[in-house]
């Protein structure tokens, strides 16, 4: 009503080191031929927004803007409780495919050995193509009783139960999960991709590692449980008010006049 623009919203992940070569080339023709067309650009962390620009090349750059992801704050309870000790409650919340990484997590769980290992059980909450194949080598491995795979169910009133999430995605824009689990005051264990470090401090409010470094997510998780590592404070995202819903839907709105 009024607003005659094309806004295009940006939120694909990238893989971790970029496109390859004719990708990379396609995705600049597509910015020359079609980019002429768009009003607004829209990436949802400030890491999409310059990869769109790095898409399409810089003369998008002043029709490209971030709006974040928002969560719902009225559907989310925030923990109360203190994280526990022995042993802490790890949750996973993603779409169970290849790149979100989950493999290497069961990876690092079967590398534990003794007391931690037996006590240890990670709740696995979503569905998805890679999900057989991921009982398959829980199984494989050893660990099946490490994992509860939960399927697709209602999460947000549940973060609150858990001390930490993990996430060893590959690729991710602005991860919900990860900005739901910190507006609940659950911590997470990820990796720096996508828009994570605008959201994750190091040992304020998360640990970070690289994709596919097993070795360090088994050395974090490992600190978590000894707590070695441990989070003090509160684990909102930086500038709270930025990533909720009422904030996002306002800035979509501005977009119109």
């Amino acid at each position: 009503l009024g607003c005659k623009q094309l806004i295009q919203v940006d939120h694909n992940p990238r893989p971790y080191g970029g496109y390859p070569f004719i990708k990379r080339l396609k995705k600049r023709l597509k910015g020359m031929l079609y980019s002429p067309y768009v009003d607004r650009f829209i990436g949802v962390s400030q890491n999409t927004s310059k990869e769109i620009i790095k898409d399409f090349g810089q003369r998008v750059q002043r029709r490209t803007q971030t709006i974040y992801n928002g969560v719902n704050l009225d559907a989310l309870l925030v923990k109360k409780e203190s994280r526990k000790t022995q042993p802490p409650k790890f949750m996973v919340v993603s779409h169970l495919r290849k790149s979100k990484g989950i493999q290497d997590l069961i990876k690092a769980v079967s590398m534990r050995q003794g007391l931690i290992k037996d006590q240890m059980v990670i709740d696995v909450f979503g569905s998805g193509p890679f999900e057989q194949e991921l009982k398959n080598l829980a199984e494989v491995l050893g660990c099946t009783n490490n994992f509860q795979f939960l399927g697709s169910t209602a999460v947000v009133e549940r973060y609150q139960e858990y001390d930490y999430l993990i996430q060893p995605s590959y690729m991710e824009c602005m991860s919900l999960s990860i900005l739901e689990a910190l507006t609940a005051g659950v911590p997470v264990i990820t990796t720096p991709v996508g828009g994570t470090p605008e959201v994750i401090t190091p040992g304020v409010n998360g640990f970070l590692f690289e994709p596919g470094d097993i070795r360090s997510l088994r050395e974090i998780i490992s600190r978590c449980i000894t707590q070695k590592n441990q989070i003090i404070g509160p684990t909102h995202p930086p500038d709270p008010e930025r990533f909720t819903l009422d904030f996002m839907v306002e800035e979509y709105f501005k977009l119109c006049h």
